[in-house]
Parts: structure tokens; C-alpha cells; sequence
């Protein structure tokens, strides 16, 4: 897959699981109807792949050169309460399907 397609993808997957509001002042979270309401150029399209709970507020993306995403998830960012235990963590996500 194209690098540029790949990271349309993947912003546009990272902004879809979080919850948006929509026009209404509701919250969305439906990845799926979410999904509908992107306008994408021609040859683009946006394709889910990791989504809550695996991804709970990821604060970080890279990619390694051997094409795997990283992802720093932290779900007590952008504050720890006091007594709170922090969660964070590290995620390493492979298509291993193509």
C-alpha cells in the first residue's frame, strides 16, 4: 500500500475512535457511522483496524521500518488524579493478513 494512503488511513482511523461530537451535540462513537460521514479523494478509502478498547486514549503514533504502528496509550492523560494507577502503555500493531 501506498506510504501517503496508508497515513490518510490512519489518521482518519485514529480520529474515529474517539468519541466525536456530531451536529446535534451528541456524542458519536460508532465507529461505523463515523466512518460514513468522511469525505475521502478519489482512490482513498479509510479502513478501521484498531479501535477501543485496544486504543484507549492513544497520545502517540509512529511507524518502524518494518511497518508495524506504534501506539503510546495513556487512559488517565491528560492528568492522573490523586490514588489513581496509571495505565499507560505501549502497543505494537501488525497487519499480519495483508
Amino acid at each position: 500500500m501506498n506510504p501517503l494512503k496508508t497515513l490518510v488511513i490512519l489518521l482518519l482511523s485514529a480520529s474515529s475512535l474517539m468519541a466525536q461530537r456530531n451536529f446535534s451535540g451528541t456524542v458519536e462513537t460508532d465507529p461505523e457511522k463515523e466512518r460514513a460521514t468522511f469525505k475521502m479523494a478519489p482512490g482513498f478509502e479509510a479502513n478501521l483496524f484498531a479501535a477501543d478498547p485496544l486504543l484507549a486514549k492513544p497520545i502517540q503514533m509512529s511507524w518502524d521500518i518494518k511497518g508495524r504502528l506504534w501506539v503510546a496509550c495513556s487512559e488517565t492523560y491528560p492528568q492522573i488524579k490523586p490514588g489513581d494507577v496509571a495505565h499507560d502503555k505501549i502497543l505494537v500493531i501488525e497487519d499480519t493478513n495483508g
